[in-house]
């Protein structure tokens, strides 16, 4: 599963189940295991929850470009999700 497909599957259970959200919100760890969604020990989630007067703007990490990468490393470094700017990846918002 793709980080954006694992992203839109929380959505929407958030949307979906008010006490998952929540949950979510206040301990991430704990609805994720219920989920069933295992990250590694080295991800560390932090979850917001944007409103119509709030906006949360996510500075991924700069890629670092070697000459040939494994198609893991590709798919680490794009996320699984989004195009390529003059800053870094720019979000495909749909």
């Amino acid at each position: 599963m793709t980080r954006k497909e694992i992203e839109q599957q929380l959505i929407d259970r958030c949307w979906q189940d008010s006490n998952f959200k929540h949950e979510l919100i206040n301990d991430s760890s704990l609805a994720l295991k219920k989920a069933g969604v295992n990250l590694p020990d080295s991800i560390e989630l932090h979850v917001l929850e944007e409103s119509a007067d709030v906006f949360y703007l996510i500075i991924p990490s700069q890629p670092i470009i070697s000459e040939e990468m494994s198609e893991n490393e590709l798919e680490s470094v794009a996320g699984g999700w989004g195009r390529p700017g003059p800053y870094g990846w720019i979000p495909d918002y749909q």
